[in-house]
C-alpha cells in the first residue's frame, strides 16, 4: 500500500468499491458453480467457438512452459467440488474485504481502542487472516474493548468459531462496508475542514472554497457536491467551523416480483423462488 492508499478518503473508496465486489461477487460465483455451465457459454461466445466446442485455458509458465486445459471440463469439475470448497468461494470476497479494510487501518495508524467499530473491524480482520473464524480473545494486559457493529458486539466467548459467513453474514458484510465507509468519510471530510478553519484564522488570505477542497484532496476525497462545498466555505467565513458526519447507507426491503436464483450448496440444485406475496 501506498500512502496515497492509507487517507481517509481512500479508505473508505475502498470499502465502498468492496461493497460492490460484495453485491456482485455471490452472483459470479453462482455462474461458476451452475450446473448448466453459463460461463463456459460465455467463453466460447467470447472466443467465438462453436457452441458444440471448447476453448483453451491457459496458465503462463516461464518460457514455454505455459500450460493449458480444458475451460468445459475445469468448469464441470468446479460443479462437483465439495461443500466446503463452494462456499469458501463463496466467502471469498468477505475474506479479502475485511483482511484489507483491517490492514488499510492498522497501517493507516488509525487504530483506535475506544471506537467500537474500529475494534470490530480489527477482529474482524484477524478473523478473515485465520481462514474466517475467530481468533478473539481478551487482551491480558489492555483487558477487553467493545467491539460492536450495529447490533452485533463481539466477546471472547467467539473465539474458535466461524466469523465469515457465520457470525458476519453476507448481509452484515454489507453494512460493515458501509459503516467504514461512513466513518471514514467523516474523518476526511472534517480533517479537511479543521485545516482551512485552522488556516483562515491564522488570517491567511485566498479562497476559502479553493482551499477547502485542497484539503480534501490531501484527505483523499475524491469528489464532493458543489453546493455542499458552497455550503461549507460560506459557514466558514463566517467564522464557523462545521463537523458534518456522513451516514451510512440505509437499506430498505423490497419484495422482488420477478423471484430471486437460489442455490442449495449441499444438494447443488438451483430453483427459482416464488415471487413475494
Amino acid at each position: 500500500m501506498t500512502s496515497d492508499d492509507l487517507t481517509p478518503g481512500a479508505i473508505a473508496r475502498r470499502a465502498a468499491d468492496y461493497r460492490i465486489v460484495h453485491l456482485a461477487h455471490g452472483f459470479s460465483v453462482t455462474a461458476m458453480l451452475h450446473p448448466s455451465l453459463p460461463l463456459h457459454k460465455f467463453a466460447l461466445d467470447l472466443t467465438g467457438s462453436s457452441t458444440q466446442g471448447d476453448t483453451p485455458l491457459y496458465v503462463d509458465g516461464p518460457g514455454d512452459t505455459d500450460l493449458e486445459f480444458s475451460a468445459k471440463e475445469v468448469l464441470t469439475a468446479l460443479t462437483r467440488v465439495e461443500d466446503r470448497v463452494a462456499t469458501d468461494l463463496l466467502s471469498a470476497g468477505s475474506l479479502a474485504a475485511g483482511l484489507h479494510i483491517g490492514d488499510a487501518i492498522e497501517k493507516g495508524g488509525y487504530r483506535d481502542f475506544d471506537n467500537p467499530l474500529l475494534e470490530f473491524a480489527r477482529h474482524y480482520r484477524n478473523a478473515c487472516a485465520h481462514g474466517g473464524d475467530w481468533d478473539i480473545r481478551e487482551n491480558k494486559k489492555y483487558g477487553w474493548n467493545p467491539a460492536i457493529l450495529r447490533d452485533l458486539e463481539l466477546s471472547p466467548d467467539l473465539h474458535g468459531k466461524r466469523a465469515v459467513w457465520g457470525t458476519v453474514t453476507p448481509y452484515l458484510h454489507l453494512i460493515f462496508l458501509d459503516e467504514i465507509r461512513a466513518h471514514f468519510d467523516t474523518m476526511a471530510l472534517q480533517r479537511a475542514l479543521r485545516s482551512t478553519w485552522e488556516t483562515k484564522n491564522t488570517g491567511a488570505s485566498g479562497d476559502t472554497e479553493q482551499l477547502l477542497m485542497q484539503n480534501l484532496c490531501s484527505q483523499g476525497v475524491s469528489g464532493i457536491d458543489s453546493l455542499l462545498l458552497e455550503q461549507l466555505s460560506r459557514q466558514l467565513d463566517l467564522g464557523d467551523r462545521p463537523q458534518p458526519v456522513v451516514n451510512p447507507v440505509v437499506y430498505e426491503p423490497v419484495r422482488n416480483p420477478h423471484g430471486t436464483l437460489t442455490r442449495h450448496p449441499a444438494t447443488r440444485t438451483y430453483t427459482r423462488s416464488s415471487p413475494s406475496v
